[in-house]
């Protein structure tokens, strides 16, 4: 965990010199992922919330791809 919070920090880091962000997040969201989707979706809403706190004069422009399997009935959400 203190691995992952030292990457989003150094990544952070990275887009907050910037003017602007264009910032993409895949998301795997298939039956076998179920776990980990909302471990996923807080590590994003903390890059996001870092970014707006310590940035907020930056334009950022975020999208969120979400896949599942074919024919895969099970519908599952994030919120932002």
């Amino acid at each position: 965990m203190a691995e992952k919070r030292a990457n989003i920090t150094e990544a952070v880091k990275l887009m907050r010199n910037a003017e602007e962000v264009d910032l993409v997040f895949l998301l795997d969201m298939t039956g076998s992922m179920s776990n980990f989707i909302a471990g996923a979706n807080k590590s994003i809403n903390i890059v996001l919330c870092l970014l707006r706190i310590s940035s907020p004069e930056l334009k950022l422009r975020f999208a969120c791809v979400c896949y599942r399997d074919i024919g895969e009935e099970t519908r599952r959400s994030i919120s932002f």
